[in-house]
């Protein structure tokens, strides 16, 4: 009896092991509909055991695995690391698109095939770039602030008093204007549940152009305090002279937020706590969320680049084809394989992951291709690692180009693709994903059987969460339904299914 199995790809922030397998069996339940329930048992290997899922499709049990790979990322990647990443990424991105016509090349079936690229698309990479430098610039103004008023309540002043004075100052104009974005935000999006999508977009957006702006103000209070090379050490030598006219207007000179006296010591005290407590707090929080979610994609895919995560891409990797083998491997009574059909899924950066250890099981095991069935991805960021974090020169041309392209079955193997369906979400409020363009040959056109359909996930409605909410939804419940049951659904079916959705 034919059988079928998915292996599940997490994605990044996803450290909770099966959360992911969870949202998985229950969208296949809700398509299925019924008290089907779900079952759960050990899979007894020659190495370990294996914990598997099961749920019932059309009167026939389906297996579900989970492939974990987060403990091997988890802050790996420090947060300066993360931000020279992201800014090599990008400037690679901006280089492309003004020194080299717009236009990049990638070996894909055995010839060089060219992807061209809009101005648009260097903008948003320019201002993502921007509000990435504004991110990290305001966190390390507030620490500086912070650490300076720290030394200087001990009576060991570090850092000029007076650029403190008025660095903070425009901090705190900064930050309230971040937070009466962002509050506005949480607002709009509690009220209208998620029902205003573009409104919450423009206010999101209102909250990052705002946040690029900021590095005005706090670079012309930077070069106006540091032209002279001044250091003064107390409060006291900076008098009441303003060298940023515009805080005079924001916070008069000896007002609580602008204390210039010593004699104002409530000011400088309740300032002193504030500084310590924002400033602290503000560092420790972009820390926490940018390596959580970035420093996950930074430490798979910055080993191409990155020596030193070489070996954390490579346990993952091991990790995963390992469970890909136990899957494949595994027997019935007869000797014969378990499985008939075998459904890859991945989330987010899990997508990658999936991609890869589909390529490496392909290229190790070429006699398992056939029971290879179906290819999902949600919330991709595959065309973003194709272009941004790609190690080639661009050419396109180039020998280990060349070679790489061949260790890679899903852009090598015309037959592989024309059979194994691949379904990509993808939605415009989730920044990380994508739809994936950079895996098929355009001078094929869009009537080749073996391109990748890319649906719209339209049911997302609140920015940037949008990229954790796919699973909940009915059209990749129903895709992945179909994918589950091969022999009630062709390739044919499901891509025409999937299309119909756009």
């Amino acid at each position: 009896m034919a059988r079928t199995a998915i292996i599940v790809f997490h994605g990044i922030g996803q450290h909770q092991e099966f959360d992911t397998l969870e949202g998985v069996a229950q969208a296949l339940l809700d398509r299925e509909g019924g008290d089907g329930g779900v079952t759960v048992k050990l899979v007894e290997t020659g190495e370990r055991a294996v914990a598997a899922a099961t749920v019932q499709l059309g009167g026939e049990p389906v297996d579900l695995y989970e492939a974990y790979w987060s403990p091997w990322t988890k802050g790996k990647a420090g947060l300066l690391t993360i931000f020279w990443f992201l800014l090599l990424a990008g400037g690679r991105g901006l280089s492309t698109i003004l020194f080299r016509g717009a236009k990049f090349q990638r070996f894909l079936f055995g010839r060089a095939e060219e992807f061209r690229l809009s101005l648009g698309t260097g903008f948003v990479l320019a201002f993502v770039m921007a509000f990435v430098v504004a991110i990290f610039a305001t966190a390390g103004a507030l620490m500086w602030v912070a650490v300076g008023y720290g030394t200087a309540v001990m009576g060991l002043p570090l850092f000029d008093q007076c650029f403190l004075r008025d660095l903070r100052t425009c901090l705190y104009v900064l930050l309230l204007i971040g937070a009466a974005w962002l509050g506005v935000f949480g607002a709009l999006a509690v009220v209208s549940r998620g029902k205003l999508p573009m409104v919450l977009n423009v206010v999101l957006g209102g909250y990052m152009v705002s946040t690029v702006a900021g590095l005005v103000p706090l670079g012309m209070c930077v070069r106006r305090h540091w032209m002279g090379h001044e250091n003064r050490p107390w409060p006291r030598s900076c008098g009441v002279e303003s060298l940023d006219p515009w805080l005079d207007w924001v916070a008069p000179p000896n007002s609580l937020l602008r204390p210039y006296s010593d004699d104002a010591t409530l000011g400088w005290f309740v300032l002193t706590l504030i500084a310590l407590v924002v400033g602290l707090g503000y560092f420790f929080v972009i820390r926490e969320r940018f390596t959580a979610y970035m420093g996950d994609v930074v430490a798979y895919l910055g080993a191409y680049r990155i020596n030193e995560y070489y070996e954390v891409r490579e346990q993952i990797r091991r990790r995963c084809l390992a469970l890909a083998r136990v899957v494949m491997d595994r027997q019935d009574k007869s000797g014969k394989p378990f499985y008939s059909n075998v459904v890859v899924a991945g989330h987010s950066l899990g997508t990658v992951i999936g991609y890869d250890t589909m390529n490496a099981l392909l290229r190790d095991s070429p006699e398992t291709a056939g029971r290879i069935s179906a290819f999902l991805t949600l919330g991709s960021p595959l065309d973003k690692a194709a272009f941004l974090f790609r190690t080639d020169s661009g050419t396109g041309l180039s020998v280990r180009t060349r070679l790489l392209g061949a260790l890679q079955p899903m852009i090598s193997d015309r037959e592989l693709r024309e059979r194994v369906p691949w379904v990509n979400f993808y939605s415009g409020l989730d920044p990380i994903s994508g739809s994936i363009e950079y895996y098929d040959p355009p001078s094929w056109g869009t009537a080749w059987t073996g391109r990748v359909v890319n649906v719209v996930d339209r049911r997302s409605s609140i920015p940037v969460e949008a990229h954790t909410r796919y699973w909940g939804h009915g059209e990749v419940g129903e895709v992945l339904w179909m994918m589950a049951q091969p022999g009630k659904f062709s390739a044919a079916d499901i891509r025409e299914r999937a299309g119909a959705m756009k």
